[in-house]
């Protein structure tokens, strides 16, 4: 459509009255208008403007606008352009043959140039509208087929990412176990219960790992983990391990709270290493909890300034003039290497006698 005008409008009318006072009123009307005489003058004229309506006289000499009509359809370049039919005649037989053969309107002779102009308007706009809702259902469809294919990328690259997942998690458990069953073969041959003790306690360690890594395989977000849920895990398989469950009553106050795996991974061993502490020491046998219950408590939460892991105990307390921060234990110089350094954190201690706690503080959110 020519940006200065409505729209293109081709006459075809072998009256030249009936051209004349067509041709001025679109023109007033801001049409483009070409006129044709006949039936061969229409079909070249067709060709040579691309019109986008045609009036179309049906009672003409040679070519009557019937056959016009149907020779435009078999154009390739005629993409349904709108056909009013111009007639003196009113029966209906032949309006019905009219729109027969996909005219849109019909007009009568004499006819009202003004209702012609409306006609021609209402129908390009019915035109124009319909050449927007087919490119706007093109571009749909088309952002259909594109999303179809992006999503179909997305479950190759899911499906791919599960069977990777699957590999590492399988590898980095078989190597976990592998190292697990070594350290046991080495504790078995020790030459010391200390020294197989020392044993055991590194194998502790690395099963803390191994359950970070088994809790993130069953999650839904591989990045990170229900650290409360691990707690939980962790400290039940440590009590066991010990064989004091029925000495010690321990319960973990942990809301459903997720960390990164590059945090969970520091903080699960600060915990193993402080409820190992605690069923190790804070009640020997020869001396019974002050309460007459020996426990423990773990929490895990949330404020304002980050998250604070606490393990607490109503046991001996530390033993008299430890400097618990400059220890030679490995379990307290791992606690102070992870908490301090790697997390960038700090450790409150209270040694109440009884019982002892120690409140590890790390700064930001952990996500």
């Amino acid at each position: 459509m020519n940006s200065t005008h409505k729209g293109t409008i081709l006459v075809v009318d072998d009256t030249p009255a009936n051209l004349g006072v067509l041709f001025e009123a679109l023109r007033q009307a801001n049409f483009k208008v070409l006129i044709a005489e006949d039936g061969v003058s229409a079909l070249k004229r067709f060709d040579y403007a691309l019109p986008d309506v045609i009036l179309l006289d049906v009672q003409m000499p040679d070519m009557d606008g019937f056959e016009v009509y149907r020779r435009l359809k078999s154009l390739d370049s005629f993409a349904d352009v709108p056909v009013i039919f111009l007639s003196v005649v009113s029966e209906p037989l032949e309006i019905v043959r009219a729109f027969g053969l996909d005219a849109v309107d019909y007009v009568t002779k004499p006819f009202d140039p003004a209702e012609v102009v409306a006609r021609v308007e209402k129908h390009l706009t019915m035109r124009n509208l319909q050449k927007s809702l087919e490119e706007r259902n093109a571009q749909l469809q088309q952002e259909i087929t594109e999303r179809k294919r992006v999503e179909e990328q997305l479950k190759t690259a899911l499906t791919e990412k599960d069977v990777l997942l699957d590999e590492v998690y399988h590898r980095v458990k078989n190597n976990l176990s592998m190292l697990i069953s070594l350290i046991n073969l080495q504790a078995k041959t020790a030459d010391t219960p200390a020294t197989a003790q020392m044993f055991y306690e590194f194998r502790g360690r690395v099963e803390a790992m191994n359950l970070i890594h088994q809790k993130l395989y069953q999650s839904n977000d591989v990045g990170q983990i229900n650290f409360g849920d691990f707690l939980r895990e962790l400290i039940a398989d440590l009590v066991y391990a010990q064989h004091v469950d029925r000495r010690i009553m321990w319960r973990v106050e942990a809301e459903n709270i997720f960390v990164n795996v590059s945090k969970a991974i520091p903080c699960s061993l600060i915990a193993n290493e402080l409820v190992t502490n605690v069923l190790k020491y804070a009640f020997p046998p020869d001396r019974p909890a002050a309460t007459g219950k020996s426990e423990m408590h773990v929490a895990f939460g949330l404020t304002a300034e980050g998250y604070i892991l606490t393990v607490s105990d109503n046991g001996v307390g530390l033993p008299p003039g430890l400097d618990w921060q400059n220890s030679t234990t490995l379990g307290l110089h791992l606690v102070q290497l992870l908490a301090v350094q790697q997390l960038k954190g700090s450790i409150e201690v209270e040694d109440a006698r009884p019982g002892v706690t120690f409140k590890v503080k790390i700064p930001g959110i952990i996500v």
